[in-house]
């Protein structure tokens, strides 16, 4: 991690083609959206507690009108429909105080948490599929719910197995 200006300016330097991300402290979260094909979204929000890979493995839902306006206007500028996961961090204060980093059309690692708190996702979302019409009033959630996943690696090799 860089601290300086002259620090980056050296990296980037010697390193070919780098990926520079800015640091941003808050609190990391997801949100499952599921957008329909009128445009309209259903957002549950779920904090990232913790990261292993990428992929959050502790998740908790939680509502914030600022963070839900913030992935909702994020969905309207990208298009995105369907099943999507948009990714930011809340910030203490400022006035960004939402700020959104990525948004992916497609379903969230994290989304058995959306399910855990009550929302139909899967269902809806295979609505949408079939050409059905997606129930928004069944996407909604409850918040503070925790989902803790384990994901481990059983065996890695090389060849064929027998």
């Amino acid at each position: 991690m860089c601290r300086t200006r002259e620090q980056a300016r050296v990296l980037c330097e010697l390193i070919p083609a780098p990926i520079v991300q800015e640091h941003v402290r808050g609190q990391e979260f997801t949100a499952d959206c599921l957008v329909d094909r009128t445009g309209r979204a259903s957002v549950i929000l779920r904090y990232r507690l913790l990261v292993k890979g990428g992929l959050a493995v502790v998740s908790r839902t939680f509502n914030d009108p600022d963070a839900e306006k913030r992935v909702r206007a994020t969905l309207t500028a990208t298009g995105i429909t369907g099943a999507c996961c948009v990714q930011g961090f809340i910030r203490e204060d400022g006035p960004d105080r939402v700020l959104i980093t990525e948004a992916n059309a497609r379903v969230g690692g994290g989304f058995p948490a959306s399910v855990a708190a009550g929302a139909d996702y899967i269902g809806q979302y295979l609505r949408g599929l079939f050409r059905q019409e997606v129930d928004h009033g069944q996407l909604t959630y409850k918040p503070d719910v925790t989902l803790t996943k384990y994901v481990e690696t059983l065996a890695t090799g090389e060849g064929t197995t027998r």
